[in-house]
């Protein structure tokens, strides 16, 4: 029978590069998958992600649905057995598949990442589109219908996670807390740590501030092809003005990023 894809499910396949499992028993071997990081989605009879998920090893991860029937909660079992298909999506770090398993249960809101996380409220990552100076702020749920015009990331039921995110984010690409604070005169406490580049106090050109916020947002998207094609070309553009710091600052980036 014919069967039509919903639009959330077209997108959902178009996830590049992946692998697809049947998880019938006669043909399903957890073997067949590699033993490195990334995502790990179950959809059902429909094609639909019913549970989204990432590890480090997705071989070891995908395993412990399987061994022996045991299951962590009634809910991941009844999950498991509604799911007729696995999809897999490698990448290259674990830290990647963070983010990406963020992505993709604010996108496809699947049925399971919800009940079994007993209800926690998540948080986000908020990135402000300001005329001046946009600001990188963290919110609950409740609070995103006030941020409708801005880069969201999300959702983290865990504030650990949250933290890590936000933690490496700003020692690669250091923004300000407070960059609309006009009139100033000392730097932050951050700044003194090289995790903010003191837009605020005027250290740094509101120029350069979006772009440093720009290549943040990249980041967080976990479109690091496309960031690091704009910072090769970024760095170029300023050994070529002959403005070496900035060069070798973002030449660092480009280091932290690979």
């Amino acid at each position: 029978a014919l069967r039509l894809m919903s639009i959330n499910q077209k997108e959902f396949h178009r996830y590049r590069p992946s692998l697809e499992f049947s998880l019938d028993p006669r043909r399903f071997s957890v073997s067949s998958l590699p033993s490195v990081p990334g995502i790990y989605a179950f959809l059902d009879s429909l094609g639909t992600p019913i549970y989204i998920g990432k590890s480090k090893n997705l071989k070891s991860r995908v395993w412990s649905y399987f061994k022996l029937g045991e299951y962590s909660s009634p809910k991941t079992g009844l999950m498991v057995g509604k799911a007729k298909t696995l999809r897999v999506f490698p990448l290259a770090s674990e830290f990647m598949a963070l983010l990406k398993e963020a992505e993709m249960i604010r996108r496809f809101k699947p049925k399971y990442n919800i009940s079994l996380k007993d209800d926690k409220t998540p948080s986000f990552i908020v990135i402000t589109k300001n005329k001046d100076n946009s600001e990188v702020v963290v919110i609950r749920q409740n609070q995103l219908s006030q941020y409708k015009n801005a880069e969201i990331f999300g959702p983290f039921l865990s504030s650990g996670t949250l933290r890590t995110v936000l933690k490496i984010g700003r020692r690669i690409f250091p923004y300000c807390d407070r960059p609309n604070q006009n009139g100033r005169k000392k730097p932050c406490f951050y700044y003194h740590l090289n995790l903010c580049p003191g837009v605020c106090v005027g250290k740094i050109s509101p120029g350069n501030y979006s772009r440093q916020i720009k290549r943040l947002t990249l980041f967080l998207r976990g479109d690091h092809q496309k960031l690091l094609r704009k910072l090769t070309s970024e760095m170029k553009k300023m050994s070529n003005k002959l403005d070496y710091e900035l060069a070798s600052k973002v030449r660092e980036q480009i280091t932290a990023v690979t």
